[in-house]
């Protein structure tokens, strides 16, 4: 999708996606002037990039990371605290000298169960999920596909989110963007 008019462009995974409210972080920070290109998916956001109709892109690991070993995509920095493990030599959006803490956060993916699933059944399946998750093969079959492996507590992964929730509720005002 060409964006006319447009001197930079940036596509991320839908309005009020961490990808959308990290590339308007950087447009204020870099004072971009980029316009977003909301997509349905970072498929498509990877489509725009090999098509070269996009400026940049947002994208997780996973889904760009067989463009990058071809060159087809360049990495440029990443969000989170650390490196990639599976690209370690890109550097973080901070130690670009980029200090918002949005940068920060990741997309991470978590097991969810309804809210008044008793105690004893929560901790039992995140006990069962972190055997899973922690055992080599699986791990392995992750890490190789990109994903970064941060395997918690129920008690945890609700601190994590809540922090993450803040900021990014706290952007998505900042920034006006509203439900679609």
């Amino acid at each position: 999708m060409a964006v006319p008019n447009a001197k930079y462009s940036y596509g991320s995974w839908g309005v009020g996606g961490l990808g959308h409210l990290a590339g308007e972080s950087l447009n204020r920070d870099l004072k971009a002037e980029m316009v977003h290109v909301p997509q349905r998916g970072e498929g498509p956001v990877v489509t725009d990039l090999l098509n070269q109709t996009l400026t940049l892109g947002l994208s997780s690991v996973a889904t760009a990371r067989q463009h990058v070993a071809t060159g087809k995509i360049v990495p440029i920095a990443m969000m989170g605290a650390d490196r990639s493990q599976a690209l370690p030599q890109v550097p973080t959006l901070k130690e670009l000298g980029l200090t918002d803490p949005l940068y920060l956060n990741s997309v991470w993916m978590a097991i969810l169960a309804p809210a008044k699933t008793p105690n004893a059944i929560v901790q039992r399946l995140g006990q069962e999920m972190r055997a899973i998750a922690n055992s080599p093969e699986v791990r392995n079959q992750l890490v190789e596909r990109g994903f970064e492996m941060m395997v918690t507590t129920p008690e945890q992964a609700q601190a994590n989110y809540k922090l993450e929730f803040d900021v990014i509720t706290r952007r998505i005002k900042e920034l006006g963007i509203e439900a679609q």
